[in-house]
């Protein structure tokens, strides 16, 4: 019984449950901006392709939702993102910039703990 009230102290002393909850927030505020990357660099890509080619991964980004992408037309927001291309990649680098960092904060306070 000694073993877990030692280990429960440790666990409350660390202040684990705290630092697990600022590594979830980091991650969730870094990822945003990371997705934000994909899709431009995505869309940089399908802007280069030719009408045909262009079409034929619309088609297949269509059949590969299925019945669940029934009401969402692929085309159209390929086309919308591929315009803004631009704009987006600003707004993706300032992102990356402001809200990449948030993850290195946390990680420091995890590799702080000890035995």
């Amino acid at each position: 019984m000694s073993t877990m009230k030692t280990f429960l102290q440790k666990f409350t002393n660390d202040w684990t449950m705290n630092l697990a909850g600022m590594v979830t927030y980091a991650l969730i505020t870094a990822i945003v901006p990371i997705l934000l990357a994909i899709l431009t660099v995505a869309s940089i890509f399908l802007g280069a392709l030719s009408p045909s080619t262009f079409h034929q991964v619309v088609v297949s980004m269509q059949h590969s939702l299925g019945n669940a992408g029934g009401a969402i037309n692929v085309g159209t927001i390929a086309n919308n993102v591929t315009k803004i291309t631009g704009p987006l990649a600003i707004v993706s680098i300032i992102g990356l910039i402001l809200g990449g960092g948030n993850l290195s904060l946390p990680l420091q306070f995890l590799g702080g703990i000890e035995a």
